[in-house]
């Protein structure tokens, strides 16, 4: 989401972006899946997704990053949307409303943060790619202590650094085609060692929130490296080329800012003739979601998302 690429596309990542984005969706149908399920998918999906979008990260001057500009116009319309629709329902207006990113919006926030970051660093101190990787993490582990929490994205913004900057990184050496290289077999069986892991014992990476205890930050620091380490084995499975599911890879951006109020009022809809939103019904509702949104990409009123 938010990546910009050259005309030559490596399907590979398209690929990977359409499994992401699916998965979004999935877990934004919520309890309908179950807090295991979710635990699973949460685990690498945003990790991973905040990876790529570093991947395809470049510096910039400050006045040549249009792709920032871009992001912020998104977020302010669609922020202002999903707020007047949370205060029509009902949700109270306080100043902490007021600065917390409404439902999915965070990701747009923090990737201007991240880039932001990335282009008013000096190159001689991003050119020391172990202290600032060692410092990106002392960011996402101390950020917890801090009082603040969903506003302005702090949380998600801190805790997520570690994964946009070995993006960055990844691609200038080619982390895609090491990983890729590795046996698959065993990647495979770590995989699956990796997801009964989170399944059973893993609470959900949210990292929205400070610190409860000491122990939380420890937490964190595991889920970093579960994240890490289930992501590198995403990405070392993950097919070249899938024809048309490849395709959808090209409009995560589109998917992800249009697939709240369709799944917000799918599931109203499940309440009102009393449908119980289990795991097939999330399912349902995640094919419909993605389907409708792919049909109409190609819509002139659209261009201005993809």
């Amino acid at each position: 989401m938010g990546v910009i690429v050259s005309n030559c596309r490596d399907s590979f990542w398209d690929t990977l972006k359409a499994t992401l984005i699916i998965l979004v969706v999935l877990g934004h149908t919520g309890t309908a899946i179950g807090d295991r399920l979710l635990s699973v998918i949460y685990m690498f999906h945003m990790p991973l997704f905040v990876f790529v979008s570093g991947y395809f990260s470049k510096k910039k001057k400050l006045s040549e990053m249009s792709d920032c500009h871009r992001l912020i116009v998104l977020f302010l319309i669609f922020n202002f949307l999903f707020f007047v629709f949370d205060v029509a329902s009902g949700c109270e207006i306080t100043i902490k409303r007021l600065l917390t990113p409404s439902f999915a919006m965070w990701y747009l926030l923090s990737l201007v943060f991240w880039r932001l970051l990335l282009n008013v660093i000096p190159m001689r101190i991003i050119e020391n790619k172990k202290a600032v990787l060692l410092f990106s993490v002392l960011i996402a582990l101390l950020a917890g202590f801090f009082p603040i929490g969903q506003e302005l994205s702090f949380q998600r913004t801190c805790a997520f650094l570690p994964f946009f900057v070995l993006g960055y990184y990844g691609k200038q050496v080619d982390f895609k085609s090491k990983i890729k290289s590795l046996n698959k077999p065993v990647i495979s069986v770590l995989l699956i060692a990796i997801v009964l892991f989170a399944y059973f014992l893993l609470p959900v990476f949210y990292c929205n929130t400070p610190y409860e205890t000491m122990w939380d930050c420890g937490m964190r620091f595991l889920q970093l490296i579960v994240a890490l380490l289930a992501s590198s084995c995403v990405i070392g499975l993950s097919p070249n080329s899938l024809g048309r599911y490849t395709d959808l890879g090209r409009y995560t951006l589109l998917i992800y800012l249009l697939h709240p109020p369709i799944i917000k009022m799918m599931k109203l809809l499940c309440q009102v003739v009393s449908i119980e939103q289990n795991l097939l019904i999330a399912f349902l509702m995640t094919i419909i979601t993605v389907s409708f949104i792919y049909a109409i990409r190609n819509f002139r009123f659209l261009s201005f998302l993809r």
